[in-house]
């Protein structure tokens, strides 16, 4: 048997044998039907580094992930909705438990399939690589009133 570490060398090394990038990876994860990592993975790439939440702006990035067009007004509405339904603060975000359940919610605006997570996790890698270019971005003056305290900077 091998460890964590030692597999993490294995599949990363890319002139070995067993080198697999991350879609190879991701793609191994659904046919083994490992959702708990294919969400955490997901969660990682979009939360806020600090606080390990996803707030009004990371959710807003999942949610244009999965194909959410409205305005910023109605998705505040949809965002506090959000909150009501899985308990999670506005004000903090949700945490990777709160995401979770919003994934596996079957009769929520978020659920997901594992296949629908893997390509998921697939759009916001690529899009991690490129950068913020998006209303999460550190740039105020691209963000929504309500994601700068009512006020666009």
């Amino acid at each position: 048997a091998i460890d964590p570490r030692q597999f993490a060398r294995l599949v990363n090394d890319k002139d070995g044998v067993a080198y697999h990038g991350d879609a190879e990876l991701h793609e191994m994860l659904v046919a083994l039907k490992y959702r708990p990592e294919l969400a955490s993975a997901l969660f990682r790439l979009l939360a806020e580094p600090q606080s390990r939440r996803l707030g009004i702006c990371e959710l807003y990035l999942f949610a244009k992930l999965c194909g959410f067009d409205g305005d910023e007004e109605s998705w505040l509405e949809e965002y506090l909705a959000l909150s009501a339904a899985y308990g999670f603060d506005p004000t903090v975000g949700a945490d990777i438990t709160c995401f979770v359940r919003m994934l596996g919610d079957d009769h929520g605006s978020a659920y997901r399939t594992d296949v629908e997570l893997h390509a998921l996790l697939l759009e916001a890698s690529a899009n991690a690589d490129v950068g913020p270019t998006s209303i999460a971005s550190n740039d105020n003056s691209r963000r929504p009133s309500w994601a700068t305290g009512g006020r666009r900077v």
